[in-house]
């Protein structure tokens, strides 16, 4: 069985175009998983089913292994017991092992591999070309939507802005980006001289082929060419693709270790829709911009830029939020109607359990829990989510995505509150609708000195956010 498993997998792994020392990995993993199953979740004798699956990510490849054997736990702080000292040659091939109990269901591995792709690095090594001078001149700059062919100088381009620093690992890796081209996932605007230099680049991304809205990021511009307005007009750019895409607006994050990219944002028409605070890892550097010198966690502030007319719809509010909430709606001409909620709609979730995604972003050392759908036990499930992220070392934020459209996120926001998570921000159609994101900080420590503001709103917002954490940690359970 293990042969047939393993020769399937591998077989489908070239099928997706991973390259042939990844596959040789995925080879070996599979025969050590298939083998770890066999002996660790089932007694001699025993007549046991197993299935594999296999994931191709954007920068990774997984497997994953569900069974219904033998019970086991994994906890990373006790001493090895027989089942995780077997899972130790297994960690030679996966860069990543994650264990999923699954009560009555089972449980399930799961594996992450890192593809083996050239990094921006060794490209720069290998080429032969002469290097850039300091000294740009006065070369033309022209606007235009990124190809494959330019995504090694688009590399290039962050590369010089913030070394190796930037936390997006998988922009240092071209083969990577060409492939989140080739799946839809991402387009970029770029500013390129006609010398072929990327002065400015800023990415679109989009989570599903009919989202109504669209998220821009990795804005980098060449310290170079700073001065010249290059963000604006590559995000005037991206306005009008996302109209032509029949976008309502775009989502993007700005910085707060200094106030330019807010500036931007403020200018285009963009306006504030939340505060993430300890959003961005420590380990960005900024070159060229003095005033950023603070190692600590980065915090950031949300914008939506409308390019389009929202639709109206209805929304359950929490009552302690509702007031800045419906500001917020204001100030982007959203249209909704404030509807209060029925203490009956507990009635109407009897006995359903609670439909949600669970994301862990290691890059940014993030965890994403969004509700879809609540269910009687949704306060228990996201106490034990919480529970167990948290003895993770890995996990720095949580961040809870309630559904605005559902009266219990009225009724149920306090709730959640108590067990630490407070105000972060509102997304505006995100997935067929708007969302409440609240925000856990695990153990961190926010400075308001290194946060710079770049409007009075936005200082409101910073305030009430700030506030609320201080109540919220005050009084958590």
């Amino acid at each position: 069985m293990p042969p047939l498993i393993r020769d399937f997998l591998c077989g489908t792994a070239s099928a997706l175009g991973i390259p042939g020392d990844d596959i040789a990995r995925l080879r070996g993993l599979t025969e050590e998983v298939c083998r770890y199953v066999i002996e660790q979740s089932f007694d001699p004798g025993d007549n046991g089913q197993f299935q594999m699956s296999l994931w191709r990510r954007t920068d990774s490849i997984e497997l994953v292994v569900e069974d219904r054997g033998l019970p086991l736990h994994f906890d990373q702080q006790a001493p090895l017991d027989r089942s995780q000292a077997a899972l130790l040659p297994l960690r030679a091939y996966a860069d990543e092992v994650r264990f999923h109990n699954l009560g009555k269901q089972g449980k399930r591995l799961e594996f992450s591999c890192r593809l083996d792709a050239e990094t921006i690095e060794q490209i720069v090594a290998r080429e032969s070309a002469s290097p850039v001078p300091d000294s740009v001149g006065e070369d033309n700059v022209t606007l235009r939507m990124m190809t494959a062919a330019d995504v090694v100088r688009v590399s290039q381009c962050i590369y010089r802005s913030y070394g190796l620093s930037y936390y997006r690992e998988s922009l240092y890796y071209p083969a990577k980006i060409v492939a989140m081209l080739q799946r839809g996932q991402l387009e970029s605007c770029i500013a390129i001289t006609d010398s072929g230099r990327i002065a400015g680049h800023l990415a679109i991304f989009y989570d599903r082929s009919d989202a109504k809205v669209c998220e821009t990021g990795v804005a980098v511009v060449d310290p170079q060419f700073r001065g010249h307005r290059l963000f604006e007009k590559m995000k005037v750019m991206a306005g009008t693709r996302a109209i032509e895409r029949g976008m309502y607006g775009i989502y993007s994050d700005a910085v707060t270790a200094h106030p330019y990219s807010q500036r931007s944002n403020l200018a285009l028409g963009a306006r504030e829709t939340g505060v993430l605070l300890a959003y961005l890892p420590d380990r960005v550097l900024f070159k060229k911009i003095k005033e950023v010198e603070s190692p600590a966690r980065g915090t950031s502030f949300q914008f939506f830029l409308r390019v389009c007319p929202i639709p109206e719809a209805e929304v359950f509010l929490p009552v302690h939020h509702a007031a800045l909430i419906e500001e917020i709606y204001a100030r982007l001409d959203v249209p909704r109607r404030i509807i209060k909620a029925d203490s009956n709609a507990f009635e109407s979730v009897r006995g359903l359990r609670t439909q949600y995604d669970l994301e862990h972003k290691p890059e940014t050392s993030l965890i994403y829990l969004r509700i879809n759908s609540y269910g009687s036990d949704v306060l228990l499930v996201i106490h034990n989510i919480l529970r167990d992220v948290l003895q993770r070392n890995d996990v720095a934020c949580v961040h809870l995505l309630l559904p605005l459209r559902e009266p219990l996120t009225e009724l149920l926001c306090k709730g959640m509150e108590s067990f630490g998570f407070f105000f972060s921000s509102i997304l505006i159609e995100y997935d067929h609708g708007d969302f409440l994101r609240l925000q856990y900080l695990n153990n961190l420590i926010v400075n308001p000195a290194d946060i710079k503001v770049a409007s009075d709103f936005g200082q409101k917002l910073l305030d009430y956010v700030l506030d609320q954490r201080e109540v919220i940690t005050r009084n958590a359970i």
